[in-house]
This record gives C-alpha cells, sequence and structure tokens, in this order.
C-alpha cells in the first residue's frame, strides 16, 4: 500500500512563496498607496494572496500580541488620561516607539462653532463651545494640552480661548495664535510647543475637524491625527 508523503510546515511556506512570485510577475492594476497619514504601506485587500501578504499578516499578529495583564492595565489608564482608546494609543506605541503625552487641539470648529480659521462669536465677543467639548476637556489628566488659533487680534484670540478653558476648570497648559487668518501658520505654533516642553513631535497627537490641519499633523511629524467628530464621539456636532 502506498502512502501519501507527508507535507510539512517548509512545504507550505514554499507553496505561499511560489504563489507570490506568480503574483509578481503579473502586471498590477492594485491602486497607488494611499497619502493618507499613518499609512503602514500594508497589502492590497483585494487579489490574490501573496508572500508578501502573509509575511505581513504574520508581523502584524507579532506585534499585536496580547501584552502582560498589567502593561495592558497601565495604557488603558495613559489613554483615558489622553482621552483616547487602547487602539490608537497602542498603534503610536508600535509605530513610533513613544507614549503620547501631550494633545493639541485646532480652535474653529474642533472646539467652538466656527468655520476654518473664523470662530462665530456673540456681540459680546463670547464664543459658544460645542456640545461634549467642555465636558472632554475637564476629564483630561496628566497629560500637556495646547490649542491653536487663528486670528486676526491675538489678544482677542487668546481671550476666547481663555472662555473655553475657564469652563472645562483650566486645563490648557499653551495657547498659540497665529495672528493672521487664512494662512496656514499652524505648523509654525506646534514646533515651538514641543521646544518649550522638550516633546519629541511623534509625543504629541493633533484634534481637528479641517483638512490643512490633517496636513499640518503630518508635516509636523506629530504621532496621531484624530478628527475631531470621533475625538469627541458623536456629541461634538450640535
Amino acid at each position: 500500500m502506498l502512502h501519501k508523503p507527508r507535507r510539512t510546515r517548509s512545504d507550505w511556506y514554499k507553496r505561499v512563496r511560489d504563489a507570490g512570485r506568480e503574483t509578481a510577475a503579473v502586471p498590477s492594476t492594485a491602486a497607488p498607496p494611499s497619502p493618507w497619514l499613518g499609512h503602514n504601506q500594508g497589502p492590497p485587500i483585494e487579489g490574490r494572496r501573496s508572500w508578501s501578504d502573509h509575511c505581513w499578516r504574520r508581523s502584524r499578529r507579532r506585534a499585536w500580541r496580547t501584552a502582560p495583564l498589567e502593561v495592558v492595565r497601565r495604557r488603558v489608564g495613559r489613554a483615558r488620561k489622553l482621552g483616547l482608546s487602547y487602539y490608537p494609543y497602542v498603534l503610536v506605541i508600535l509605530e513610533r516607539g513613544v507614549n503620547l503625552q501631550a494633545v493639541i487641539f485646532g480652535f474653529a470648529g474642533t472646539l467652538v462653532r466656527g468655520r476654518e480659521g473664523r470662530v462665530e462669536a456673540d456681540r459680546y465677543g463670547r464664543v459658544r463651545p460645542l456640545r461634549g467639548v467642555v465636558d472632554k476637556l475637564a476629564r483630561l489628566r496628566e497629560c500637556l494640552v495646547c490649542v491653536v488659533a487663528d486670528d486676526s487680534d491675538s489678544r482677542r484670540g487668546r481671550a476666547r480661548v481663555d472662555q473655553i478653558d475657564a469652563e472645562a476648570g483650566r486645563v490648557v497648559d499653551d495657547v498659540r495664535v497665529s495672528g493672521v487668518v487664512g494662512e496656514e501658520t499652524t505648523d509654525g505654533m506646534i514646533e515651538p510647543f514641543l521646544r518649550q516642553f522638550g516633546l519629541a513631535p511623534a509625543a504629541a497627537f493633533l484634534v481637528g475637524s479641517w483638512e490643512s490641519e490633517r496636513r499640518r499633523a503630518g508635516n509636523a511629524g506629530l504621532g496621531l491625527f484624530l478628527w475631531a467628530a470621533d475625538y469627541f464621539s458623536d456629541t461634538t456636532r450640535p
């Protein structure tokens, strides 16, 4: 009686590798990599499984292997102090090798009503915070908080940020006002904040509501960018 040869693990790796070589010989029709911030150049979702796909999935499983319970608890606690969930906090640790220590907020459209670079205020000059913003800011603990704003009047801009800070219980550590409306000057305001507190760019993340703010986070080399609607859950929109 003939016995069927037993397949080993090395045979399986060889088949997957050969399949990857065959796939590489075929012209690729996949879309170019996304320019979004944080893209890790992973394999395309569609198409045949290749050797690089297998390696990428295996590396991802190893990176997200369950950490010791004490480490997980410590990370969850730090993430909550920053107003984050566990996943984005650990993602920065895995990709950049640092712990997040600071959060930078945009102002118009992120903390208060307004459009990009322009804040809506009443006739007395008071601004209206978006729903859920004050409560979220008040829960921030043991982290640095910075607010960057565009306002043609620096004193008025600082007064408006100070109003929100007072309502949240004085949690803002630094305020940066560009003094110019409509120009992308936030890049020059983030770097002085990082130098002042001795932070690496990857140790801070930016919360904003505009595409220009997302680009600024990438230009400054920040560890993460979050849309305000996601950071404040669904309560940022009145």
